[in-house]
């Protein structure tokens, strides 16, 4: 291995060595056997005079950076303090700049000076070369521009290093490193005693130097004293593997989950593994699933199913919570933990985790040394739950060699990946489904006959206004349970729209939805909509909810890219479906129910108001030359009045004597009920 690094880039390297040589001795010290050579140009280092090192990284990223940055300045001295203990015996250039750069850019003077000179480019390494390059510090990385004796120079390193890479490996590292408390590359609680006087002045010339001898790593109260350590002194393979492993959801699956058998096989078929899959280092066939769909619609209880039902299949499974960052790496450390990559005394890192992980996932192994050769790679698992932020798992995101179920509201969780279709947009249970659902989690008597009409057929209407939604019907169960209600009494209750907003927002969960946080206002987050999205989504709730065209919605807005910007948001989020390549969109009636619901009067009049407007400006009217005033078209004569005359339709349903709504717009109202024949 030979790194060349330009500038701030050095950084990335100095963490890497500094977690493969004391963070993760055991898996990453053949890496640093392996380095034959590096070249750091125009990279500062440490100097003994800390202002000095402090004022070199300030101007580097003034020149740089397009954004003021401010620099960590504890934290950089504890890490270059660190990289220098590494003490590493590897054959290393480092290249300064002898031309300015312009680090303060003005109209009629800039700044420019020299950015890393002679000293600040100096590891002092035992086996270190360097060399000016009479470029600036931008086209420093650009050696071979240089004239003079730079570029041989690094040609003949070059030559020379890896030429003799065989004979330097054996002693490429004596490594001083610590007592076996690792430390995070980052970690706040690591003190440095020369620097408890607080901010340093970088200004100043007059500060102090480093006091190299005092900078020694005070960890939990101990003072780490420095092992030389040999390269056969550590054994660095890898650890037994922890097989088969389960992590599973902490719920356990529901008992009374319906309706998705279908879902289930197919699942089935696109995620367990061959069974005549052959050992190999790399295989290349992951394989991908997505759930996609409403928040409520049983995304996570269906994956929660298959991981525990499937488990068996599979040498283990892993299920992980990816709607932040920090989850995802605390259930990444919980699997490295539980796998045996990581010793559960080691300082909990993310990086290191993520990268231990992700590397197993994608090339697997049982067990050091290895397994018969004829045996099969270990088959996996991983679920990733609640993947709304489909940019979040870029990080996390393995390259082959096993299955992944992905749970989402963003329908593009499908294709994003792959590019083809993997996976299904998970739809509401059937009326009847639905309906038997709500009877068995009310704890009803079907065969008991209501009031007026027989036990299933009041339930089916229940599932029908509930849009079939788990969440929403299990929910509602839970209150006609509690509330020792009859199914007519509920239907009666739905009817009265302030009974209904306080329905939407109780948590009457029974035992199998326990583990969902939300209530039916709560889990599509319409407060965390944007305004223009969240308008559009409160124009479509007084709509009917199937088969809204793109043009009539288009006149909400002022350009029409700014209503395919809004659209988008509310498809991400599955409020909204659409079919690719037709010209609208549909909503489930009980998120427009909700959404009305959540709505203050003054909002809900303007909405109500801007409806009857954009309908009555759409309704076709026959172009003709008469003084006389046009003459709509027949109803039958125009499939755009019969696509317009449902919403009024809809609207006449939903109006109320108690809207405060203008006269004017009243009788625009009445003239499109009479357009309808109604």
């Amino acid at each position: 291995i030979f790194c060349v690094c330009h500038s701030l880039g050095s950084v990335i390297l100095k963490q890497a060595l500094y977690i493969a040589a004391y963070h993760q001795p055991h898996h990453y010290l053949w890496v640093l056997e392996a380095i034959a050579g590096i070249i750091f140009i125009s990279a500062p280092h440490a100097d003994s005079n800390r202002v000095k090192t402090l004022q070199s990284f300030t101007r580097i990223l003034k020149a740089v950076s397009i954004q003021a940055t401010t620099i960590p300045e504890k934290e950089l001295l504890i890490f270059l303090k660190r990289f220098e203990d590494l003490n590493l015996h590897i054959p290393i250039l480092s290249t300064y700049e002898t031309r300015e750069t312009i680090i303060d850019k003005r109209f009629l003077r800039s700044t420019k000076e020299i950015l890393v000179d002679a000293s600040t480019c100096s590891t002092r390494a035992r086996a270190e070369t360097i060399v000016g390059l009479n470029l600036d510090h931008i086209q420093s990385c650009h050696f071979e521009q240089a004239t003079g004796a730079g570029p041989e120079v690094i040609q003949k390193f070059l030559r020379e290093t890896l030429g003799n890479g065989n004979e330097l490996f054996p002693s490429t590292s004596e490594i001083t490193t610590f007592n076996p408390i690792a430390m995070s590359l980052w970690a706040s609680t690591v003190d440095i005693h020369s620097l408890d006087g607080g901010a340093i002045d970088i200004h100043s010339p007059d500060s102090g130097a480093i006091d190299r001898n005092s900078m020694d790593m005070n960890v939990g109260g101990y003072l780490q004293d420095p092992l030389v350590m040999k390269p056969g002194d550590i054994d660095f393979s890898r650890p037994a593997l922890h097989l088969p492993c389960f992590i599973l959801d902490r719920y356990a699956p529901n008992p009374k989950l319906c309706g998705r058998d279908s879902v289930l096989e197919l699942m089935k078929e696109e995620l367990l593994p061959s069974k005549t899959r052959a050992k190999s280092l790399y295989n290349a066939n992951l394989k991908i699933f997505a759930l996609c769909g409403v928040g409520g619609i049983g995304k996570t209880e269906v994956a929660r199913q298959f991981a525990s039902a499937n488990k068996e299949s599979f040498d283990a499974v892993f299920w992980v919570t990816a709607d932040s960052i920090p989850q995802i790496d605390r259930s990444f450390h919980d699997i490295s933990i539980k796998l045996g990559l990581e010793y559960p005394s080691q300082q909990h890192d993310p990086v290191v985790s993520r990268g231990l992980v992700k590397g197993w996932l994608s090339s697997n192994w049982r067990r050091i040394p290895a397994d018969d050769e004829n045996a099969l790679e270990p088959s996996w698992l991983m679920v990733f739950d609640n993947a709304d932020y489909l940019d979040l798992l870029i990080d996390y995101w393995p390259e082959s060699n096993g299955s992944l179920l992905i749970t989402s509201r963003d329908p593009l969780a499908k294709t994003f990946w792959s590019g083809k279709k993997c996976g299904i947009d998970l739809g509401p249970l059937s009326y009847h489904e639905g309906a038997s659902l709500l009877i068995e989690l009310a704890e009803i008597d079907d065969t008991a006959n209501d009031a007026e009409e027989n036990v299933l057929e009041l339930a089916v209407r229940i599932s029908h206004i509930l849009s079939g939604i788990p969440l929403a019907i299990s929910q509602i169960a839970g209150f006609i349970r509690d509330q020792n209600l009859c199914l007519h009494e509920f239907l009666d209750l739905y009817k009265d729209s302030a009974a209904r907003e306080e329905l939407f927002d109780m948590d009457c969960s029974v035992s199998s939805t326990l583990s969902y946080p939300h209530t039916i206002a709560s889990v599509w987050g319409i407060e965390r909509l944007r305004a223009e999205e969240r308008g559009l989504l409160e124009f479509i709730a007084f709509l009917d909810p199937d088969g809204i065209k793109d043009d009539f919605l288009k006149e909400l807005f002022p350009t029409y890219p700014g209503y395919l910007k809004s659209r988008t948001g509310l498809l991400r989020e599955s409020l909204i479906s659409r079919d690719m390549g037709s010209d609208g969109i549909r909503v489930l009636q009980l998120v427009q129910d909700t959404v009305r619901a959540k709505l203050d009067m003054h909002t809900l009049i303007y909405t109500v108001e801007k409806a009857v407007e954009i309908l009555k400006k759409t309704w076709p009217h026959t172009i003709s030359t008469s003084p006389m005033p046009p003459v709509n078209i027949p109803l039958g004569a125009n499939l755009k009045c019969a696509a317009l005359s449902s919403h009024v339709h809809k609207l006449q349903q939903l109006w109320s004597p108690s809207w405060e709504i203008s006269k004017a717009t009243r009788v625009q109202f009445a003239g499109l009920l009479v357009d309808v024949a109604w």
